[in-house]
């Protein structure tokens, strides 16, 4: 199984995050382009959707509901490009700690297409499990939250089968000493990331969010919850 470089079991920080984003910029601006571009597509297709319905249609809650049930169906495709290239944005922070280099754009888009059905049907379990964790008392759905990082790490760099990385997962955060010091952090991590990104306007999230990546890659091996 894949380890993290020497690199990776430092300890984390700001300015080593952004060291390390600076290096891979390319990389991350690149797989966010593609995610931005997928969603514009998507808000053209559901405009296209509910003029035309309207055009046929009067204006009303009915014409409203009309075209947002066929705006998913239609655009149900385009979901998941979105969420593999939003998920991209952990698998480079996740590349660039396992092999301390930096991670090109060719390699991200080799990575990212080299088993799509893998990571569709990876993306589709996760969604299932976090939705029934939430259902059951909303705590359960947390902690599937996170071990999102790890998760994704495992999927993407090793052949391991998609419910074993799951599993995986949950041991490596639990079974570690660390795990709450780990949670806490991340947390910590997310909610700063996410004032940025929102106060921002979300152009600072092109940053942001690839640092926090970045930073809970580097905090997975330096608190020993990934090896």
């Amino acid at each position: 199984m894949p380890s993290g470089c020497q690199l990776a079991y430092e300890n984390p920080g700001i300015k080593k995050s952004w060291e390390a984003y600076k290096e891979n910029a390319p990389a991350f601006l690149a797989i966010s382009g593609v995610y931005v571009l997928v969603g514009l597509v998507e808000l053209v297709i559901s405009l296209l959707i509910y003029f035309v319905i309207l055009s046929m249609t009067d204006a009303g809650e009915n014409t409203i509901n009309a075209s947002r049930i066929i705006s998913r169906v239609v655009t149900f495709p385009l979901s998941f490009v979105s969420q593999l290239s939003f998920a991209m944005i952990t698998v480079i922070a996740a590349i660039y700690y396992q092999k301390g280099e930096k991670v090109t754009i060719k390699e991200t888009f080799n990575h990212l297409f080299r088993k799509p059905l893998r990571y569709i049907v990876a993306g589709i379990f996760y969604t299932i499990t976090l939705f029934i964790g939430i259902l059951f008392c909303i705590i359960p759905g947390i902690i599937i939250l996170f071990i999102t990082p790890i998760y994704i790490n495992r999927v993407f760099t090793t052949e391991l089968g998609i419910i074993e990385a799951f599993g995986e997962s949950f041991q490596s955060l639990f079974h570690s000493q660390n795990w709450i010091s780990f949670c806490l952090i991340s947390f910590s991590a997310g909610l700063l990331t996410s004032i940025i990104t929102i106060c921002t306007c979300f152009i600072g999230g092109l940053v942001a969010i690839p640092m926090c990546a970045l930073y809970i890659q580097n905090l997975c091996y330096s608190k020993g919850i990934l090896t």
